[in-house]
């Protein structure tokens, strides 16, 4: 979250570079503010640093009682729920990972427990974030808006993590994609085949490189790499199907679709090595013990 951070601000400076560079002790600030340096959101210079210069005892007032609320809910969600869930999940995947065959109830148990542990892990450690920030009178962007809601799979990733969804967006898919066009104009592809390239080039291409550095994001391991690659190609063929007008799935259709690919995507985004993974993906399939 550090490092990342310091990216979007280096950019951003950059980009701003006639406004002059901040006060030293306001950038060490924006960079080593404890409610989120440690794991998130990721937030932007432009959504801090108005907020430092007009910090105030009146507004640390006024937000204390929602502040302390908001971090209550989310130590809440953090210590009851992930935390408690945890300890299921973590007792199926380490049977997984010394190769005992799981039952199929206990497969499917794990991983989608193990997604609602990750989110109210992530979305308790946001909620704290926003309810320290607010103790000072700051306000922090909002990290997660009912993710597992989501109707599609690029609905789930607007609501998911959205500060770092955005970063990643921003920084790498936009860039990726404009660079693709700027080629495919250059090269003046048209006809069928040059459709087809160019989906490739500006949607296909920029969607699983975002994606493959999210999966790193969430763990640098195989698996992790697996994670990103998975979520990158169902974004592409949702993307796709928005692009061809195709008719909207039922809505309760488009959910179920929705939870699978992302409870089946997190089993990998869990698991210790492939060999976990597919153990625990072929118990989930009806082929474990």
């Amino acid at each position: 979250f550090y490092t990342v951070q310091q990216i979007g601000y280096l950019v951003s400076t950059y980009n701003d570079r006639r406004d002059g560079l901040p006060p030293l002790r306001r950038y060490l600030l924006f960079v080593a503010f404890f409610p989120y340096v440690i794991a998130g959101p990721v937030v932007t210079r432009d959504e801090m640093f108005s907020q430092f210069a007009g910090m105030s005892l009146a507004r640390m007032k006024a937000l204390f009682l929602p502040a302390l609320t908001l971090f209550s809910l989310g130590l809440f969600k953090k210590v009851v729920f992930a935390d408690n869930l945890g300890l299921y999940v973590d007792a199926v995947y380490a049977a997984a990972g010394r190769g005992v065959p799981l039952s199929t109830l206990d497969a499917w148990g794990a991983a989608s427990l193990y997604t609602l542990q990750i989110y109210f892990d992530f979305s308790g450690y946001s909620d704290m974030a926003a309810g320290l920030a607010g103790l000072f009178g700051l306000s922090l962007p909002r990290n997660f808006h009912s993710p597992l809601k989501a109707r599609s799979i690029m609905e789930f990733w607007r609501r998911w993590h959205m500060s770092a969804t955005r970063f990643f967006t921003n920084h790498i898919y936009l860039p990726l994609v404009l660079k693709a066009m700027r080629a495919a104009v250059h090269w003046r592809l048209s006809g069928v085949g040059g459709a087809i390239v160019r989906y490739l080039a500006t949607v296909l291409l920029p969607m699983l490189v975002t994606f493959f550095l999210i999966g790193l994001w969430h763990g640098a391991g195989v698996t992790a790499m697996v994670f990103g690659l998975l979520m990158g190609a169902a974004i592409s063929v949702n993307h796709l199907w928005v692009k061809l007008d195709l008719p909207a799935m039922p809505r309760g259709v488009g959910w179920a679709m929705t939870t699978l690919i992302v409870v089946c995507g997190m089993v990998f985004s869990r698991s210790y090595d492939m060999a976990t993974a597919s153990l625990v993906l072929q118990a989930m399939a009806g082929q474990g013990g």
